[in-house]
């Protein structure tokens, strides 16, 4: 069975082209529009998500946050969190601190993208 990562961002056209990269590597898609749309796909398929790949800075909730509502709701959930920004400007600027959170640098890789969830994934 294929394991399943919820791809999370406000933007749909990097939600979409994330999707489609992870789904030729043989990764099943839960894709989500912003954070309430991934609350509710996780809701709904809770056991499924092998891992979160989210944005950190999105309206209403940021990626760290939605995760922390996540982990309540799934215990131990994988995640990685993407951004454009460095800690520095998310620190400073977002007041977002990811000192110990696995982060994925946008530009990035395929290869960068796959490695990368091959080290969360258990």
């Amino acid at each position: 069975m294929a394991q399943t990562v919820l791809v999370v961002d406000d933007e749909p056209t990097v939600v979409e082209l994330v999707a489609s990269l992870l789904r030729r590597a043989g990764y099943e898609v839960v894709p989500a529009v912003g954070p309430h749309e991934a609350l509710e796909a996780l809701a709904h398929s809770r056991d499924a998500i092998s891992l979160v790949l989210a944005d950190i800075v999105m309206p209403e909730i940021n990626g760290l946050e939605l995760v922390k509502r996540m982990r309540k709701m799934r215990r131990g959930l994988p995640y990685i969190l993407m951004t454009g920004f460095s800690v520095d400007i998310l620190r400073e600027y977002h007041k977002i601190g990811v000192e110990d959170t696995l982060l994925l640098h946008k530009p990035f890789t395929t290869q960068t993208l796959l490695a990368e969830i091959r080290k969360a994934l258990p």
